[in-house]
């Protein structure tokens, strides 16, 4: 399998926040000509990622909805809270399968790096010291 790089990796967050994207303005956004822009899209859907693309005006690229889900390309922050949620959701405390949320609790911390592991260790022994 190719290597994918951080432009394209960028790529993919940046269509994950928004809905659409020209394809002047997503090109200007990772400082590169449309034809890379092209070619990093292009890497992507053949990789499965289902980006549609509309030509003219008004045209662009976006994430379309359904397939298989893409890998989350995920901040510090938003890391933290995800992991947080889903241990806190694997509680039993709302009306979701508590196994599932453990499953995908494991998932995430197992790829996480060390520094938002420890991160997350420290937010929740804030969240539970005695007010």
């Amino acid at each position: 399998m190719s290597t994918i790089s951080v432009r394209v990796l960028e790529l993919l967050a940046l269509l994950q926040n928004r809905r659409h994207w020209g394809g002047e303005e997503l090109a200007r956004r990772l400082e590169v000509s449309p034809r890379t822009l092209r070619r990093d899209v292009r890497s992507l859907q053949d990789l499965g990622y289902p980006i549609t693309t509309v030509r003219g005006t008004g045209g662009g690229y976006q994430l379309a909805p359904g397939g298989s889900l893409p890998p989350l390309v995920l901040g510090e922050d938003e890391a933290a809270t995800v992991v947080l949620a889903l241990k806190d959701a694997a509680t039993g405390a709302y009306p979701a399968d508590p196994s599932a949320a453990v499953t995908a609790l494991a998932k995430i911390v197992q790829v996480l790096p060390a520094k938002i592991r420890r991160r997350i260790d420290s937010l929740q022994h804030l969240a539970t010291l005695p007010g």
